[in-house]
């Protein structure tokens, strides 16, 4: 299996499975063009592929290489984030940035590239905090920690960001990720709980547990890079990803955050949303009163998607209240309340 790509050496990498199977494939897509957007707002010299099943024009055109994903290996159904832990068979590049593809990059990514480098290591991943878990306490994706931590013969393990990874071709990354896939297979040995698909794991537990079983250091959670929207959101930020001179300035936990992640309810956040239709409004206008102008009008479609997500919403709850009351259910409570 080769993915090679002539003449490129170093590249991103992003993932987008599911677009099939997932009832909202289409805004995973909609995930990596901005993605993908927010890279070539420097230029094209930094080529990005893609490892997808998506079948969307734009989409596969945008990357620089398209990788289909496989669908097992060594007997091991492969889906959604587990692909991560075969980034070491798909990759086309010598050197490779992982990105998940509900981030965007708010730098220039030649940044990304001097950080990682300067690391001095073949396979980076940062810490999401200090903390660290141990025997005695809980981590929401092991059974028993403390039989875990004795299995893999460790006395604790960090708490990781899975969102960016870097990594060479070379023997050290390729025995993380060997623990890694190791790891997972043999996931029920080891007390490793299934995600709701009943496929994942989360891979920042197994990314976490390898890198201390090959005494690998970590980049520290206040240097840089990764973080989640949600938690920019509890003090000074500015989120504006088309101003390449006004980088996202944290004064508490980071100085600088390079990429941000939305995650989870971020996915459908009006800034998220905001910020990549700038982006494809981007791609059509280049001068800058017009750019401004196009800044603008994105709110527009940003609204309608979430007035969709609202009304749908809504109908969810009002059918939800309607099984559990009858007709009833359907009053607000606070009109009850009134007549009572």
């Amino acid at each position: 299996m080769s993915y090679k790509i002539d003449g490129m050496n170093r590249g991103f990498l992003t993932l987008v499975d599911g677009t099939k199977r997932y009832r909202r494939g289409d805004h995973y897509e909609r995930m990596a063009k901005g993605l993908i957007n927010s890279i070539n707002l420097y230029g094209d010299n930094f080529p990005c592929a893609l490892i997808t099943d998506s079948d969307d024009t734009e989409l596969l055109q945008m990357a620089s290489k398209v990788i289909r994903p496989l669908e097992e290996y060594a007997g091991q159904n492969l889906q959604g984030t587990i692909h991560k832990l075969f980034l070491d068979k798909y990759t086309p590049f010598e050197e490779t940035i992982f990105i998940e593809a509900d981030c965007l990059l708010y730098c220039h990514p030649q940044q990304l590239w001097d950080l990682f480098t300067a690391s001095k290591q073949d396979f980076v991943i940062q810490e999401q905090s200090l903390h660290k878990f141990i025997k005695g306490g809980s981590n929401f994706s092991i059974t028993d920690l403390d039989r875990y931590l004795d299995k893999c013969g460790i006395e604790s393990f960090p708490h990781t960001i899975g969102g960016l990874i870097y990594f060479k071709q070379s023997n050290s990354s390729n025995d993380i990720f060997d623990s890694v896939r190791d790891l997972y297979q043999r996931r029920d040995e080891f007390g490793l709980k299934q995600l709701s698909n009943q496929i994942s794991v989360a891979d920042e537990t197994l990314f976490s547990t390898a890198m201390v079983k090959h005494k690998q250091s970590l980049m520290q959670s206040g240097s840089l890079l990764l973080q989640e929207e949600f938690r920019l959101m509890r003090g000074y930020r500015k989120l504006d990803v088309l101003d390449k001179d006004a980088p996202l300035i944290r004064k508490y936990p980071v100085p600088q955050t390079l990429v941000v992640h939305y995650s989870a309810k971020d996915k459908f956040s009006f800034i998220y949303l905001l910020e990549l239709n700038k982006l494809k409004l981007h791609n059509k206008f280049s001068n800058k009163l017009i750019l401004l102008l196009a800044s603008i009008l994105a709110s527009i479609p940003t609204l309608l998607v979430l007035k969709k997500r609202w009304a749908e919403f809504i109908i969810k709850m009002m059918l939800s209240r309607y099984k559990q009351q009858g007709i009833m259910g359907l009053i607000p409570n606070r009109l009850k309340n009134s007549k009572s």
